[in-house]
């Protein structure tokens, strides 16, 4: 293993620490020194289940930009959920999503892969 791919593996380690804590810092230092090594538009990546099984990505990138995703759904129904989201991140609480106990096997896969 060369340097370069233990400096990647070292600040990859840190990362996961980071998400563990919910240390927004942390996370946001190791995102730059990934960039420092190489990685071209690093971005945070988080998924959510809904109540009624639905699917959405919020995506934030480093350099600024979000992108939320919600496969398979129509547009209006897309936008209905995006204005519970909203409300979701506003209040601080998810009584939009489900809890990983509550979620199928299916979701939970999606949910960490």
């Amino acid at each position: 293993m060369n340097s370069l791919d233990y400096m990647e593996e070292e600040i990859k380690d840190r990362l996961i620490t980071a998400r563990t804590l919910e240390d927004t810092e942390a996370i946001v230092r190791c995102l730059n020194d990934l960039e420092d090594i190489g990685w071209k538009n690093v971005s945070v990546v988080t998924r959510y289940v809904g109540i009624n099984g639905e699917r959405l990505q919020y995506e934030i990138w480093l350099k600024g930009g979000v992108r939320i995703i919600a496969p398979g759904m129509t547009v209006a129904f897309r936008l209905i959920w995006l204005l519970r989201f909203r409300d979701m991140v506003i209040r601080e609480h998810h009584r939009w999503v489900k809890h990983e106990n509550e979620m199928s096997p299916e979701e939970y896969e999606w949910l960490h892969s």
